[in-house]
């Protein structure tokens, strides 16, 4: 990989010789650890469903547009909220 002030060069493909981009770290990324960000007015941390569901569901609780373009959404009831809610975590493994 070339540079040029401040563009990067293609490499070239070795048969070829036709540009196929620059070269990457094939190495996968080191996962990102649990911190939580303390700011002045909140913090974001990692979701614990048990302890910031009630939270959440009286911050969204008939704001059924909020949810207009998302895949999920709105809930009927605190129940199904917490239900979905729980899911997420499960996410977590995938990223």
């Amino acid at each position: 990989m070339a540079s040029r002030g401040r563009w990067l060069i293609s490499d070239t493909h070795p048969v070829t010789g036709q540009p196929v981009g620059v070269r990457i770290d094939p190495q996968p990324a080191r996962r990102p650890e649990a911190i939580t960000l303390t700011g002045r007015y909140g913090n974001v941390e990692r979701l614990h469903p048990s302890r910031h569901r009630a939270g959440l569901w009286d911050a969204m609780r008939g704001h059924d547009k909020i949810w207009t373009y998302m895949a999920y959404g709105p809930f009927g009831d605190e129940d199904a909220f917490s239900s979905w809610l729980a899911s997420r975590v499960e996410l977590e493994r995938w990223v």
